[in-house]
């Protein structure tokens, strides 16, 4: 079909066309046969990852490569004759190599990856441009191409259009935006400069969608009263009655009063002025309005045309109007389109010279049937389109979705119903015999005899309603009887006659040449009747014109679903394809019906639960009561009362209040106390005492002249304040290093506190070279006393809300693990899991109408001046120490031999884990596997499901395989960004990949209630195997909360972890370390590096032993030589995704 479409497009004999789809193929290599006469090249639904060797088809205009693994696009730079272009369906990033490309004329990147559109601009013969299902964020600078007719930009992020004035040309004619997100209807008024614009699509949008709370407004009048030429708007063409509106909108109303920013007062007055009406019955007063204008303006026409015909009349001879049985009297009636009956058309019926598109057309009858020709293409069904079959065509035969819409084959409005013209039927000398023997006579084969015989058989039972309806108008005498035998023997003899043909090709067939006639006189049909003498033209009543067009519809209406029914092998389908939708409407109905039951079940559970822990909570108040007001005996007998102040904090804590075993209460003490640094209780301390790092310096202690690989170095730092005086107490937090920038090598040291001011670093010498040592200071110890305050004190100095909403009530509130006890809660504590979480209880509204989760804030003022200059960027927070003598070392290679011993003597607990040479992760203890290649990442992957599970670090990883993976596509699940869940599937190489974040506390935007899903939960639900791979990554929303908190949380994951691997012990778990970021005074009080690197010793030692992976994010993000970042740049996610897979294909013995 594609190589019919680009032969179609050329002038015949200019050259061969090439059609290499399905073939298989990888790569055009350098023996590419191509002759010089080739014009087109077809590479569809092939494995081609890059465009090359193309050079030697310099006369190459047409070249499709759709469906295919392509990255780049600059193998198309020489092609300067090329006019035609169509690469949808691939994974091209940019657009490149278009800049010699003048001659092109039809452009197609559908489907990609794309993020800007400016590179196009040099292509100033282009006419037609489709970027639709891309990632372009906004519209880009295209103002050069003065010849642009169609741009296609449907299904990208679009949210705004504020300039399409200044970067769209003016030569615009069709323009899609539909699927985008924009979300003010008042970006349509930056569509007025396009002054040729007629059609456009806009569905799909936010800001045309309709929503609970906002009543439902027609938007199609305020979009044509800002684009005054419009003639298409979403598929459907604009009315007269949209027309009118969107002049009074113009002209009288205030549709031009609003303006960007402004969109829910204009929606809230569209909704008054043009709202939305479901059927005829119940339009508005305005409506009403507009329809008397509408018949006003049509009276006037007709009172018009009918003066004109008379006076036409009134100069005819007299002859002429004395014998009206010699002819028609509607031969000259000519009717304005808008006095038509009405006529309903199926969606999927239509006129159509395309496959691709469905359209409801209007059916245009000409005046009288003396002229009308029709064609055995007036109508046909088409096929139910599926979307695989949308992305598998080539867009050379079909060039989009939103395809513009061909002049005279316009679907109507929704709004509108579809009217016929006038059919006029002439009487003429001879019978239908006569009539019918002629015609046979010209028809050329057998199949056209029986068409042409049905279709008389229908005409002439039309006019046999005709007549009847005429007679009675005119004085004639009808004969009933007689008239419905007429008419039912039609009918059979009709049936009888037609031919199974489908439908696709005509129902009511006609000699394109053949003027259709009824017959001379009625009395040869009906001789029962009898005409009067004088008789009137049917062209001066207009109710028999009426009736006419009524009983010319009816009867075509009967015969075209009769003969649909029976004989249509297309209509057939199309009722079976109905079922099957409706079939599948049921099933979801169900599915939908069961999920509910099951969320009563669960909400059944909920209750008893809360129940439970309202009983527990009254306890232990009761039991703080009795505690605070406790009564005791002293020495001599008597009864002493004391008021003992209460241990509980003001707020409630569900992890407080859990039950823990012996063992996890031995377990947590144990990491707590393991954790505890000691910092000396000294008081106050003033800004001046507190430490220094420009003061501050460290020596190299064993220095020598050069060191061998896998020697040991050591550091001593001496800390002083910032009057030079040298420190008394330790508890300062840093961070060291070793590096050699040329090599891109560095390893990471650690650190031992002395507690007296002096600390010492250990490195291990991994590499040959040239080796610098560096060394921070994150936070002074006075600074990590205020960070151990606010951990303990302040849990919530990072806030939580949900939006709560039942019918059109809607309430927000505070949400977090702990809050106070004055106000009622709502508990969300996991059934499961028991993880706690809370809420305030809505004043009006059920704890069970909760639909979402997101970040409230940060809270502001946790801080005195003087605490808040120990946190001041520049001076106290990751500044370096300098050295006092030389920083760096010689380091030589050992011999083979030491090598090998070194190799052997280091464990599995050896410190570092690894370090970074030419920028790549070598780990200690185990042989890394580089892959550079998508090929090599599908060939890992291959028949495998890899379940990602956490924050926003290991979301990283799913974004870095989908973008390097070509055949990982990632599919629109209505996810909202940055939040998922994610899913992307390699259908070819049966992969499968899967993103969800954990469940709260969590600081993304919004969330989903029904998407809260704790990790512990999703890892039960896996049954596991040698094709399952899980990571997970839970450290990140955890810096704000108690040790505690997360201690119990990775408590939970870790149980899973190991019923997982007790039952599939093939199955591959992988644990991300946290890592370092960058920080500043406000971060450094929610996720100082301090925080994290708790919660990242506490994940080493919970994980330890149980046979899991362990992927070190906080040695490969502090040893390389890039600025930290919560979200590492994309060379230290390579790594991490090198190890990840080296896990899961290692290396073979």
């Amino acid at each position: 079909m594609a190589a019919a479409r680009v032969d179609a497009a050329l002038p015949p004999g200019e050259g061969l066309v090439v059609n290499w789809s399905g073939k298989g193929l990888q790569k055009l290599s350098a023996n590419l046969p191509c002759e010089a006469d080739i014009h087109t090249l077809i590479l569809d639904k092939n494995q081609i990852i890059k465009l090359e060797n193309l050079e030697k088809c310099s006369r190459l205009i047409q070249l499709s490569v759709a469906n295919n693994r392509l990255v780049r696009m600059m193998g198309v730079a020489k092609l300067t004759q090329l006019r035609v272009l169509n690469l949808p369906h691939n994974s091209i990033g940019y657009v490149e190599g278009l800049k010699e490309l003048v001659h092109l004329e039809w452009l197609n990147l559908a489907g990609n990856n794309l993020k800007a559109m400016e590179q196009i601009n040099s292509c100033t013969a282009l006419q037609h441009l489709d970027l639709s299902d891309n990632n372009l964020p906004q519209i880009g600078d295209i103002s050069k191409l003065v010849s642009l007719k169609t741009l296609l930009l449907h299904g990208n992020i679009i949210t705004s259009l504020r300039m399409v004035p200044a970067y769209l040309p003016r030569s615009l004619a069709i323009l899609s935006l539909a699927e985008n997100g924009i979300r003010d209807l008042n970006e349509i008024s930056f569509l007025a400069s396009l002054s040729e614009l007629e059609q456009l699509s806009i569905m799909s949008n936010p800001c045309v969608m309709a929503t609970p709370s906002i009543p439902g407004f027609d938007y199609r009048p305020y979009i044509v009263s800002w684009c005054l030429n419009l003639r298409v708007l979403d598929g459907y063409v604009i009315s007269q009655k949209e027309s009118l509106k969107a002049e009074w909108l113009y002209s009288q109303g205030k549709g031009r009063a609003y303006r960007p920013g402004q969109h829910v007062q204009l929606v809230q007055y569209l909704a008054l002025v043009c709202p939305l009406t479901s059927t005829l019955g119940l339009q508005t007063a305005e409506d009403a309005k507009l329809e008397k204008i509408l018949s006003k303006q049509r009276f006037h026409q007709r009172q018009l045309m009918n003066q004109s015909q008379n006076e036409e009349l009134s100069c005819l001879p007299p002859t002429e109007t004395k014998a009206p049985e010699h002819s028609s009297p509607l031969q000259d009636c000519q009717t304005v389109q808008e006095c038509d009956p009405v006529i309903q058309v199926n969606s999927w019926v239509g006129i159509s010279s395309n496959d691709d598109q469905l359209y409801a057309v209007r059916s245009n009858f000409p005046a009288s049937l003396h002229t009308t020709k029709y064609s055995r293409n007036d109508l046909h069904l088409e096929d139910i389109q599926t979307d695989e079959d949308k992305l598998n065509c080539s867009l050379l035969s079909s060039e989009s979705t939103f395809m513009p819409v061909a002049s005279g084959l316009s679907p109507v409005s929704p709004t509108v119903e579809l009217r016929l013209q006038d059919i006029d039927l002439g009487l003429e000398d001879g019978t239908n015999d006569a009539v019918k023997g002629q015609e046979d006579q010209e028809l050329g084969t057998e199949e056209e005899k029986a068409l042409w015989a049905t279709n008389e058989n229908s005409v002439q039972m039309m006019k046999s309603a005709v007549s009847a309806e005429v007679s009675e108008k005119d004085g004639l005498v009808p004969c009933p009887e007689l008239a419905v035998a007429s008419a039912l023997s039609k009918v059979d003899m009709h049936s009888l006659l037609s031919s199974p043909e489908p439908v696709g090709h005509s129902v009511l067939h006609a000699k394109p040449d053949r003027k259709e006639t009824i017959s001379e006189t009625a009395s040869e049909e009906l001789p029962c009747r009898a005409f009067p003498q004088s008789s009137v033209a049917l062209g001066q009543d207009q109710v028999a014109l009426q009736k006419l067009n009524e009983a010319a519809t009816t009867l075509q209406a009967c015969w075209r679903g009769f003969y649909a029914r029976n004989y249509s092998p297309q209509a057939k389908g199309v009722r079976y394809e109905i079922r099957l939708r409706r079939m599948q409407e049921h099933i979801v109905c169900l599915t939908d019906e069961v999920r509910r039951l099951r969320k009563e079940r669960d909400e059944e559970r909920i209750k008893n639960f809360v129940q439970e822990e309202a009983v527990k909570f009254l306890w232990n108040s009761y039991l703080d009561r009795e505690t605070v007001s406790a009564t005791f005996i002293d020495s001599s007998g008597q009864f002493v009362s004391s008021q003992v102040t209460g241990t509980s904090r003001n707020s409630y804590c569900g992890y407080e209040h859990q039950t823990l075993s012996s063992q996890e209460r031995a377990e947590e003490d144990s990491l707590l106390t393991a954790l505890q640094r000691q910092i000396p209780e000294v008081g106050p301390v003033p800004f001046v005492k507190s430490s220094d790092p420009s003061s501050s310096y460290f020596v190299i202690l064993n220095s020598a002249d050069f060191f061998k690989v896998g020697s040991q170095l050591e550091v001593l730092v001496h800390v002083q304040d910032f009057q030079r005086q040298p420190k008394k107490y330790g508890g300062d937090y840093l961070q060291a290093r070793i590096h050699s920038p040329k090599l891109q090598a560095g390893a990471v040291g650690r650190v031992v506190d002395y507690q007296n001011g002096f600390y010492k670093v250990f490195f291990t010498l991994l590499w040959p070279g040239k080796v610098t040592v560096s060394v921070s200071l994150v936070h002074p110890s006075e600074g990590i006393r205020v960070l151990q305050h606010l951990q303990e004190e302040k849990p919530d100095r990072v806030y939580f809300k949900s939006l709560f909403r039942s019918g059109r009530i809607s309430e927000t509130t505070e949400c977090n693990v702990c809050l106070p006890r004055l106000l009622p809660l709502c508990n969300f504590t996991d059934l499961y899991t028991g993880e706690p979480w809370f809420c305030f209880k809505p004043k009006k509204l059920p704890c069970s109408s909760r639909i979402n989760h997101f970040k409230g804030g940060y809270q502001k003022g946790l801080l005195t001046a003087a605490e808040s200059a120990l946190f001041q960027s520049g001076v106290n927070i990751k500044m370096p120490i300098n050295s006092s003598g030389p920083d760096w070392v010689t380091v030589v290679p050992r011999r083979i031999k030491e090598s090998n011993n070194l190799e052997l003597s280091q464990g599995s607990g050896t410190f570092p884990s690894g370090h970074y040479y030419k920028d790549q992760w070598k780990p200690r203890n185990f042989k890394i596997r580089q892959f550079n290649d998508p090929d090599n990442v599908t060939e890992c992957l291959q028949r495998k499901v890899v379940y990602l599970f956490g924050d926003s670090t290991i979301r990283q990883w799913f974004e870095y395989l989908t973008t390097f993976v070509p055949d990982l596509v990632e599919f629109n699940l209505g996810s909202p960004k940055k939040v998922g869940p994610f899913l992307a599937v390699d259908q070819k190489h049966n992969i499968l990949l899967k993103y969800r974040c954990h469940g709260p506390p969590i600081r993304f935007t919004t969330v989903f209630s029904s998407e809260l899903h704790y990790v512990a939960n999703e890892l039960n639900g896996i049954v596991g195997g040698k094709n399952t791979v899980v990571a997970i990554a839970v450290w990140s929303h955890f810096s704000t909360f108690p040790l505690e908190v997360y201690i119990r949380r990775l408590r939970n994951i870790r149980r899973a972890v190991v019923q997982l691997l007790d039952r599939s012990p093939k199955t591959v778990v992988v644990i991300r370390t946290a890592n370092v970021q960058e920080l500043g005074p406000e971060a450094s009080l929610f996720s100082s590096d301090w925080y994290n690197f708790q919660l990242d010793t506490v994940l080493r030692k919970m994980f330890s032993g149980i046979g899991v992976y362990l992927v070190d994010a906080w040695e490969m993000t502090l040893a390389h030589y890039l600025p930290h970042k919560l979200h590492p740049d994309e060379v230290i996610v390579k790594n991490q995704l090198d190890m990840f897979l080296s896990f899961v294909c290692p290396l073979e013995a």
